[in-house]
């Protein structure tokens, strides 16, 4: 699943309102050794200002475990889709798979840079561009309150990482980051 160049994930059809998903992994320290490259993103959560700006998303955040370490993913929903919006790319890997407007999947790709992420929740949470889930929660609650909002001020890098045999390092192109 975490293979970067080579996801083996399980063929799940996603409800029509999701439009992206993408997700954050603290890593600790030390972090884990994989064989392959891993893309595990920003190690706090955050969402990408150019999706939930858009008056048809939402975003839901929510926590997870993964290898015993906190993980977030946040997903991006739509009622109806705005086909004219380059989506995230899936968590994990350098792409992402939607359907067209008649229907046809097809695979594309979003060069990130430093604007896709933002990791002040609170003004999108206040604007009801963002919901979130209590962690633990078997009722998948949504929340949209920022006074006892879990993913708020967590500690972790604030940039994507990518990791492979122990090494670890800032997966932000070069030649988009704005500052």
């Amino acid at each position: 699943w975490w293979d970067a160049r080579n996801p083996v994930r399980p063929i799940e059809p996603l409800p029509s309102t999701v439009f992206a998903w993408t997700g954050a992994l603290h890593l600790g320290d030390p972090p884990p050794a994989t064989p392959f490259l891993c893309k595990p993103g920003p190690e706090a959560p955050f969402v990408v200002p150019r999706l939930v700006a858009d008056p048809r998303i939402r975003a839901v955040v929510s926590r997870l475990e993964v290898g015993g370490r906190p993980a977030f993913l946040i997903v991006y929903f739509a009622r109806t889709t705005p086909f004219e919006l380059i989506r995230a790319n899936a968590w994990g890997t350098d792409l992402y798979f939607a359907r067209d407007d008649r229907g046809a999947g097809y695979a594309g790709r979003c060069l990130p840079s430093d604007l896709d992420y933002d990791f002040d929740l609170v003004p999108w949470i206040r604007a009801g561009r963002v919901l979130w889930i209590t962690p633990g929660d078997p009722t998948l609650t949504l929340r949209a309150t920022v006074a006892d909002c879990p993913f708020l001020g967590l500690p972790g890098r604030r940039y994507p990482l990518a990791l492979e045999d122990g090494d670890v390092w800032d997966d932000l192109p070069a030649e988009t980051a704005h500052g």
